[in-house]
């Protein structure tokens, strides 16, 4: 922020007004106070018009093709666990412990 004296700020309007459009604050004063302060516009961001980017993007031909490093991921991770996965739903082997579970359901 820049303090400028008003008669400086008189003479060097259109300096002041070209730095306030760069995006500096300007505080003008008189006799050391202040009283006025040069801030710029603000603005509204512009709202995204759909199907704007169109053609911006590319998606590659191998795109759904399986990454190498993430099987090698996989294996050493995921079937590591005493738990295994089959699809989304859980496979608990027959060795771990079973617990029994309640459920409460309240009336709202």
């Amino acid at each position: 922020m820049s303090q400028v004296a008003l008669d400086i700020a008189q003479k060097t309007l259109p300096d002041l007004i070209k730095d306030v459009q760069l995006g500096m604050h300007i505080v003008i004063t008189k006799d050391e106070e202040p009283v006025a302060e040069m801030v710029p516009i603000a603005r509204p961001k512009p709202k995204p018009i759909f199907g704007s980017a169109r053609g911006l993007v590319k998606v590659a031909e191998d795109f759904n093709a399986p990454l190498d490093d993430f099987a090698e991921y996989v294996r050493r991770i995921c079937f590591s666990t005493p738990m295994f996965f089959s699809g989304l739903s859980p496979v608990i082997p027959d060795s771990a412990p079973r617990q029994k579970m309640r459920l409460r359901i309240k009336e709202i």
